[in-house]
């Protein structure tokens, strides 16, 4: 994305009233907004900001929150499928090898090409990186200095990002009877249409499906609710609460052919993300590997102030397709594991303990 200076908002008088006025419409449990609350958070400051920032906190909801300009924008440009990257993606089951490039991108204008290995990021060998920093760094740095071996060959480069057109997953065979799905941006409103065209083109049924979701932090309910959706031909997705009331929502009669799954998640693994987890953990020989999951079972909404300052309120929880409490648990995965190996992965689809 483009680099912007945005100065901090200047708060009009009516702002905090239009906070209150926005929490009243769309919080998810309105007996939390007492007139008193609203009131003392108003008599601590005259700042519209802190008056904001105090009755959020009073809430005990760490998701209904004033949004800083930068984290804003970052949203809006995901959403419409927009990032600042080099175009670089390593391979899940190597530590540093890439595994694709995009066209176009920085790196593939450098001349960095899918099979080249990473020896050193900045200067510091790999061996003694934690490859989670590492990958974010390959991906979004502003200016990073590269060591790689192609082979024999050893080069050296500088890699700068700049805003692209990212897909929002990337598909790959990794196996004669085995795809590799890495989401990479379940904000991305294209995200389940693209996904759709991909896996009825490619997948064929009695396939195995690897499924990444390490380092989803979150994204579109719709998208994790839909990508469930189009593994699963019947019955509930999720249970959605808000301020209603709860509501069941069902799969369609649609379903691709029928593939077994393995579930590649982390702490880092979160909202959207985990809904769509848990939703097809409920497959038949569908496997969860990897660490606990973050525990985020809320959905936000954006609401953006007259003075242009955005706020995020909690619209609603949500639960897995039996009621299964996400938020603040997380999800326990099948099999706690940490080896890369693709062999010992494709492996476990489909196995039970």
């Amino acid at each position: 994305m483009s680099c912007l200076l945005l100065p901090a908002p200047a708060f009009a008088p009516n702002v905090y009233a239009e906070f209150g006025e926005a929490l009243q419409e769309s919080f998810y449990r309105p007996e939390l907004l007492q007139p008193v609350l609203i009131s003392a958070c108003q008599k601590k400051s005259a700042d519209n900001w802190a008056q904001i920032s105090c009755l959020a906190k009073a809430l005990n909801d760490p998701y209904t929150r004033l949004l800083r300009p930068e984290e804003a924008l970052t949203f809006w440009l995901l959403f419409f499928g927009r990032s600042e990257h080099t175009g670089l993606l390593l391979d899940p089951f190597d530590d540093w090898r890439i595994l694709a490039v995009q066209p176009s991108s920085p790196a593939s204008l450098a001349g960095i090409e899918a099979g080249d290995e990473v020896e050193s990021i900045g200067g510091n060998p790999v061996a003694l990186l934690d490859r989670k920093k590492a990958a974010s760094l390959l991906g979004h740095s502003k200016q990073l200095r590269l060591d790689l071996k192609r082979e024999d060959l050893h080069y050296s480069l500088r890699l700068e990002s700049r805003e692209l057109q990212l897909k929002p997953f990337f598909l790959t065979v990794l196996s004669k009877d085995t795809f590799y799905l890495q989401v990479i941006d379940l904000l991305d409103r294209r995200f389940v249409f693209l996904l759709k065209k991909e896996l009825k083109a490619r997948l064929r049924a009695g396939q195995k499906l690897i499924i990444d979701l390490r380092g989803v932090r979150g994204g579109l309910l719709e998208n994790g609710l839909k990508s469930c959706d189009l593994f699963v031909s019947e019955g509930s997705l999720a249970v959605i609460g808000d301020s209603g009331g709860e509501k069941s929502f069902l799969a369609d009669d649609f379903a691709l052919p029928e593939q077994e799954i393995a579930l590649l998640v982390d702490d880092e693994t979160a909202s959207a993300a985990e809904l769509l987890a848990i939703c097809l953990r409920q497959m038949p020989g569908t496997r969860i590997i990897g660490e606990k999951t973050f525990g985020k079972g809320k959905i936000q909404e954006l609401h953006t102030l007259s003075d242009g300052a955005t706020v995020s309120i909690t619209n609603a929880s949500f639960t897995g397709p039996h009621g299964e409490v996400l938020d603040g648990r997380g999800i326990e995965p099948d099999l706690v594991e940490e080896d890369r190996s693709f062999q010992l992965l494709e492996a476990m689809i489909g196995k039970t303990q």
